[in-house]
């Protein structure tokens, strides 16, 4: 798909920008001392229900039906075009893409938002954009789809998503955990965490919390803790509301019985209210508040 974005809007003088590709590291899926590399959607899948998390990432059994596939390959296209679009100061640029017809609702929300980005930092193009940052000693990897300087010394994390619109809230675990490696591996200081809606043009945005960054290397000395339990005693499905659409589920891949990994809810944690300065550094306090201990229970 770059290809054929860099292939069409070439052909016509825009005043184009080169760009190059985004850095995408070869990075296997385990290392040298058996752990899982993680990301977020890896470590949302696993707190969902960790009999997904296996046929997904460990078996890479794919069910997707076609309905699923085109939204996933909507949105890997609409990420595609605005990273090399971010960069060109001339709309016309993504105009043209052969993409714009089938996307045009997203490309002119994001033509809106760069002309707003250029009022508010004196500039539309972003500090960085679909950043790799791969953590060793976490063994975690990310991309961050934009990080804007915001001239005060500081910068905004931004991350695009091309459903419908939803609260910032359940977004906060990925953008405390962008925000963390961020400071850690580019020395950048975050202040503001956001969201732009490509379909429905919100731009949604609000000041980092610390205790919840502060946080980040206890839920992943959790989440670590929790794998390394079920590879001991069995990935079991966790029975929920969204089961029926599972495709697991559907093609009757899904375990028989009502057992469940005891996880903790990333999304459930991270999107309540914390104070600044709550302190949850110590790990046992964590577990205790709001993880319940480390164990694969059955009803």
């Amino acid at each position: 798909m770059v290809e054929r974005f860099k292939s069409a809007i070439e052909e016509i003088d825009y005043g184009y920008i080169h760009v190059p590709a985004p850095e995408k590291s070869i990075i296997p899926n385990f290392d040298e001392r058996g752990r899982v590399r993680l990301s977020v959607s890896k470590m949302q899948l696993f707190e969902k229900c960790a009999l997904a998390f296996k046929y997904s990432y460990l078996e890479k059994i794919d069910l997707k039906e076609n309905e699923d596939r085109e939204r996933l390959d909507m949105g890997v296209n609409i990420h595609d075009a605005l990273y090399y679009a971010s960069f060109q100061p001339n709309p016309a640029v993504l105009r043209s893409s052969e993409l714009y017809g089938n996307y045009t609702v997203h490309f002119e929300n994001f033509i809106r938002f760069q002309k707003l980005m250029k009022q508010k930092t004196g500039s539309s193009a972003p500090l960085y954009a679909e950043k790799e940052i791969f953590d060793k000693d976490d063994f975690v990897l990310m991309y961050i789809d934009r990080i804007n300087d915001l001239g005060d010394g500081t910068v905004e994390i931004l991350d695009y998503k091309t459903g419908n619109t939803g609260a910032l809230s359940k977004h906060q675990f990925q953008l405390a955990l962008y925000t963390y490696y961020v400071e850690k591996h580019l020395m950048l200081r975050v202040s503001k965490w956001s969201i732009l809606y490509t379909k429905e043009n919100k731009y949604k945005s609000m000041y980092v919390n610390r205790a919840k960054v502060r946080a980040i290397p206890e839920i992943i000395k959790l989440v670590r803790q929790r794998m390394n339990a079920c590879f001991s005693v069995g990935f079991e499905k966790r029975p929920n509301q969204l089961c029926s659409w599972c495709s697991y589920m559907q093609f009757g891949l899904c375990n028989s019985g009502q057992k469940s990994f005891n996880t903790f809810g990333l999304l459930e944690i991270f999107s309540k209210p914390w104070s600044e300065n709550d302190d949850m550094s110590d790990i046992n306090i964590l577990r205790r508040t709001v993880c319940g201990g480390i164990r694969v229970t059955s009803d």
